[in-house]
């Protein structure tokens, strides 16, 4: 119908010309056109003989655009096998169009067929500079795999699917390519691909089959090498559904590709695959298979089934000495050491010879288990077999120790290892730093630094970071910024060293120096600032009580786009709770709930620590008891589950005399800690309910719960304080009968226990336990046993204690087992005896050493002089000037100045007094005077505590009546006391005194 349209079509042009020869030209041109149109056609029809005409003709009625012509004219040339006017036609199109990329194409195209490849390849090349279709380099690839080019062909196939992913032909090219180069596997991908996009040419089938199956093997192999194995399994999958003989080296190399990545059930399914078609599988297949079970780390079991079960799966040398190693390395991923112990003994205890891999993958095994004890005697076991133990040998046994703390014994191994000419690697020698991190060897941490910097070693962020953890262990937070410090000039360090400097001025109250290291990180430094950086930052002035920068922190960290988390807001509560803003502290708890943020145990506790600290016993109930969607609604942490916070309510509630809800509170729980039981027991102790403190103490007995020697030490306390000596006694031998270990607080309640029941020798033998059992006695535990004493009048036992006390100081070098309630208490037992010489003396020594002594001590020491009727002593005064006197200081004083009648003395300490004096000071200024006959004084000083208001009782007026008596003056009395007291009812008091 085309064709019938162009005739009638040329047949009308050429009447129009002849009518009018004016537009001749014009209907000549369009007759051109409809021979050019007319030419695709036959084109189309595959016509190509016709289609040359045709164009010729268009040419001969001159059309408009010749290029067009000439180009399809070349084209068909080579259609019809005319090359020679293919090539000649296709150079004049490109002489008039030179940026035609088709024209150069078909050049290209033209040579090809005359296989002259080289000059095909020059025309693809002009095409593709021009426009870089997939086309164009298609068929450039195809010149150069002709030109035996092929890695130059492969790369303009790889281009051209860039282009265009799913051209079948090309990647069909590229397969044939990459054959050639002997990259079986990518081109059994590419022939695969192929018949994916193509399935019914079976070109590309033929081509896929006709690859020897080694090649495919090896395909499957290597995919398997670079762990690509959903690539094995597609190439395997490939190979099988072409038709190629499935046998058991090309499931053996799909099993391994899956055992490389811990693929185990995939590993296992070709397994299936192999007993399923009748193969024989060999050592290959178990080892393989093993393999995969034990790299998930999760499947070692099945690992060790299959090797148990290859005898019965028919496996030629299944046991041997591979799949073995392979069941060894499995249970190390897991960590079941005991099972890579018992393997390892079974190849030791058989036939098979263990080789170093054995041995290692069992040290590895009992490494992770913390074993470090079984990993050295691996190694000692495999050196005694002959065998060289390498850098993963010492490295396995680094490790044990470090995961077991036994740092000594993994710097051995470290030597060891450098001992024998071994260079470990970075990561041995930063487990070796953990372990002196983790035994608070900071100096070990910074040898081995210096060492590594001197060696071949770069040490790393990791490494640096854990020397600085170990300075942070090591309470040494200078080191510990010197050396963030100089990790951040090399470019070594990272977030993990930034919070252990902060850490370690956190531990160490420098809260100023943690802020300077957090401002220097985040003020364009190059270490990243976390959530975890920001909260040790936070934590450190929080310990300090600097809750305001705290808060500062967690706005800062807000405004860094970072979200703070349980340990912000615990750190904010407990510092604001610590500083008594007790409602920042619960409003941070209300943001906490309100943002979705879970609360914790420490959480729990910081609200209700708060709430005892504040006294705030009903908003510490109001959490305890609410609403389970509140703060602390969360069953976890109520404190029934929650011992922190337990505890924490428990002390609330003894701080607002709640005593009987906080015993119930620990009474109610079932398996309460002694933590909650020894806050319960206080709360009653404060109250002075003691025996409910004991019955909480059998009641938790009775329910198993295994008390502690604090415990015990608080209820002993408790019956102490209360005067209950003898039950305070019966707990202590309780105590040591259930094999708890008798500590200073327990014997110095014990002993304090016999100075209230008056038990001298008993004190004395607890004293003597204290030093039997090896425990280190106190300066409190001498104090109590010279009370004890003291209270009998035993001052020469007194004496004795004190001067074993010095002697214990000698030898407890460090802890002094004397201060100034020791002198205190021998001071009181040398009173109470009438030895005021030693008790002065004693003030003195204890001056002389520093201790301070208190003005109470001072007070006895002279109420001593006084009772003994010694006088005051001559140094008596110098010794008041020593500390500050109290007022009951100046009237022991003024006491003793009365057996020797130092009447002025004592007014002179009445006038030098710093402090109001009291009726007991009148009375012995008033005694004074009247043994020294002073009268006057006397009365005059009867007159002044009257008239400063205090009421002096009847010894007053008897020492004032005895005064006038000694020097004939009492009837001058009345007149001297007129205005103060009827002089009858004074007289009659006198004498009646």
């Amino acid at each position: 119908d085309a064709l019938r349209d162009y005739d009638e079509a040329l047949r009308l042009e050429r009447a129009r010309a002849e009518k009018d020869v004016d537009k001749g030209e014009n209907h000549l041109r369009q007759a051109a056109e409809y021979h050019f149109e007319r030419a695709l056609v036959h084109i189309d029809l595959e016509q190509y003989d016709k289609a040359i005409e045709g164009f010729k003709q268009a040419l001969e009625k001159r059309l408009a655009t010749p290029y067009k012509a000439i180009f399809h004219c070349g084209i068909c040339y080579r259609k019809v096998g005319m090359l020679a006017e293919s090539i000649e036609n296709l150079k004049q199109a490109i002489n008039l169009d030179t940026t035609s990329a088709d024209a150069h194409n078909h050049l290209g195209l033209s040579h090809v067929e005359e296989r002259a490849f080289e000059e095909a390849r020059k025309c693809f090349n002009n095409a593709v500079e021009i426009d870089s279709c997939s086309r164009y380099l298609n068929n450039r690839g195809l010149a150069c795999y002709h030109l035996k080019e092929y890695e130059e062909a492969a790369t303009d196939f790889t281009a051209a699917l860039e282009a265009e992913p799913d051209n079948a032909s090309v990647h069909f090219n590229r397969g044939n390519a990459y054959f050639q180069l002997g990259q079986h596997r990518d081109a059994l991908l590419d022939y695969g691909e192929a018949i994916r996009i193509e399935p019914d040419v079976p070109t590309y089938l033929h081509h896929k089959v006709s690859l020897p199956r080694e090649a495919v093997t090896s395909a499957v192999a290597a995919a398997g090498r670079t762990q690509n194995w959903p690539q094995a399994l597609q190439l395997l999958r490939q190979a099988e559904s072409s038709g190629l003989e499935v046998y058991v080296q090309l499931l053996n190399a799909g099993l391994s590709a899956c055992g490389k990545v811990g693929q185990w059930a995939a590993a296992l399914e070709f397994l299936r695959e192999v007993r399923s078609r009748a193969l024989e599988p060999n050592v290959v297949t178990c080892g393989a298979a093993i393999s995969a079970c034990g790299r998930s780390g999760r499947e070692w079991q099945a690992a060790l089934t299959l090797l148990l079960q290859a005898a019965f799966l028919g496996l030629r040398e299944a046991g041997g000495i591979v799949s073995h190693n392979a069941a060894i390395a499995a249970c190390e991923k897991a960590g079941a050491w005991q099972r890579a112990v018992g393997l390892l003994r079974k190849v030791q205890l058989g036939t098979l010879e263990s080789d170093l891999l054995t041995f290692n993958s069992a040290a590895s095994a009992c490494s992770r288990g913390s074993q470090w004890q079984i990993v050295l005697g691996l190694l000692d076991t495999a050196t005694s077999s002959g065998l060289e133990c390498d850098v993963i040998s010492h490295a396995a046994a680094i490790s044990a120790c470090e995961r077991s703390g036994r740092w000594q014994a993994g710097l051995a191994m470290l030597r060891e290892a450098t001992g024998l000419g071994l260079q470990l690697s970075l990561a041995a020698c930063s487990t070796a730093v953990s372990a002196c991190e983790k035994g608070r060897q900071w100096e070990k941490a910074l040898d081995l630094l210096l060492e590594a910097r001197g060696s071949d070693l770069q040490p790393d962020a990791w490494f640096c970071s854990a020397v600085v953890s170990a300075c942070e262990k090591g309470s040494q937070w200078d080191h510990a910024i010197a050396l963030f410090q100089d990790a951040t000039r090399q470019g070594r360090a990272n977030e993990v060293t930034l919070n252990a400097a902060i850490s370690a001025c956190e531990k160490a109250g420098r809260w100023e120096e943690a802020l300077a290291l957090l401002a220097a990180s985040g003020g364009g430094g190059r270490t990243r600032l976390g959530v975890i950086t920001y909260n040790a930052a936070c934590s450190a002035c929080g310990r300090a009580r600097q809750w305001q920068r705290a808060v500062a922190l967690v706005v800062q960290m807000k405004a860094s786009k970072l979200q703070p988390d349980v340990y912000s807001y615990n750190t904010l509560i407990s510092a604001s709770g610590g500083a008594g803003l007790w409602s920042l502290s619960l409003g941070l708890l209300q943001e906490l709930w309100q943002r979705g943020v879970p609360a914790s145990a420490v959480t729990a506790g910081a609200a209700l620590s708060t709430c005892e600290v504040s006294g705030l016993w009903t908003e510490a109930l109001l959490l305890l008891e609410g609403p389970a969607g509140g703060p602390l609604g969360d069953p976890a942490l109520a404190p029934a589950g929650n011992d922190f916070a337990r505890a924490a309510a428990i002390g609330a509630l003894e701080k607002a005399g709640q005593w009987q809800r906080a015993v119930a509170m620990a009474d109610v729980a079932e398996g309460c800690s002694d933590h909650v039981l020894n806050s319960a027991i206080r709360a009653a102790r404060h109250v002075g309910q003691w025996a409910v403190a004991v019955s909480l103490l059998g009641r938790a007995r009775a329910r198993g719960l295994e008390c502690s020697i604090v415990t015990y030490n608080a209820v002993v306390s408790a019956c102490e304080a209360a005067g209950e000596w003898e039950r305070a006694l019966a707990l202590l031998q309780e105590a040591a009968s259930v094999s708890l270990r008798l500590d200073a607080v327990t014997f110095n309640a014990g002993i304090s226990a016999c100075e209230r029941g008056k038990q001298w020798e008993r004190a004395l033998g607890l004293l003597s336990d204290v030093k039997a059992c090896g425990t280190a006695p106190t300066a409190v535990t001498f104090s109590a046993a010279i009370s004890s004493c003291s209270s009998m009048g035993r001052w020469a036992h007194s004496l004795e204690i004190l001067r074993e006390a010095w002697q214990t100081t000698e030898i407890q070098s460090g802890q002094s087992c004397i201060s100034e309630f020791t002198y205190l208490a021998a001071i009181g037992a040398c009173s109470r005896g009438g030895q005021w010489e030693r008790a002065l003396l004693l003030f003195t020594e204890a001056s002389s050493q520093s201790l301070a002594p208190s003005c109470e001590a001072l007070n006895t020491a002279l109420a001593a002089c006084s009772s003994a009727g010694g006088g005051l002593a001559p140094d008596a005064e110098a010794l008041a000037q020593q500390i500050e006197p109290s007022v009951s200081t100046y009237s022991a004083v003024i006491s003793a100045c009365e057996p020797s009648g130092s009447w002025t003395t004592a007014l002179a300490l009445l006038q030098e007094a710093q402090v109001p004096p009291n009726e007991i000071t009148f009375i012995a200024l008033i005694r004074t005077c009247g043994k020294a006959k002073q009268w006057q004084q006397a009365a005059s000083l009867l007159q002044q505590a009257e008239a400063s208001g205090q009421q002096l009782n009847v010894a007053a007026h008897h020492a004032v009546v005895a005064a006038c008596e000694r020097v004939g003056h009492l009837a001058s009395l009345p007149r001297m006391l007129h205005g103060l007291a009827d002089p009858r009812e004074l007289l009659a008091k006198g004498c009646c005194c």
